[in-house]
């Protein structure tokens, strides 16, 4: 399938059920927020592997930016954004305020677009020709 712009991964342990519910229900909210925002976004909401598996998985298939949402984030009202431009490079992490979708939505357009540039920016200098 196509490989979206953003993926959102909830952290949180099965056997505390309500705030598990609770963390899923706000990536839920926070992917509706960046659909809405024109962001391609993926919510990766399978329990069955452990949270840095699918950091892996998604760097692997070029995802660029994941949104991260763990129990002491969730408490605080943060959210961490991850940009990796390389994948398998340790993941630049940032914290920010999770104050609306709106806000956070329009946070990750920015950090999309720079990490966006990043990479043209490095394949461009792949593809220099040196004329002698």
């Amino acid at each position: 399938g196509i490989v979206p712009d953003v993926v959102i991964i909830p952290i949180a342990w099965k056997e505390r059920k309500e705030e598990c519910e609770s963390i899923f229900n706000a990536c839920r909210d926070l992917q509706r927020g960046m659909r809405k925002a024109g962001v391609q976004c993926t919510l990766d909401d399978n329990n069955e592997f452990m949270p840095g598996t699918k950091f892996k998985y998604w760097e692997q298939r070029g995802v660029k930016v994941r949104v991260e949402l763990g129990p002491r984030d969730f408490r605080q009202h943060l959210i961490t954004i991850a940009t990796t431009s390389v994948p398998g490079k340790l993941a630049d992490k940032q914290t920010i305020k999770h104050i609306s979708e709106q806000q956070v939505a329009d946070h990750v357009k920015r950090v999309l677009k720079t990490v966006n540039e990043q990479v043209e920016a490095e394949e461009s200098k792949k593809h220099v020709k040196f004329d002698a």
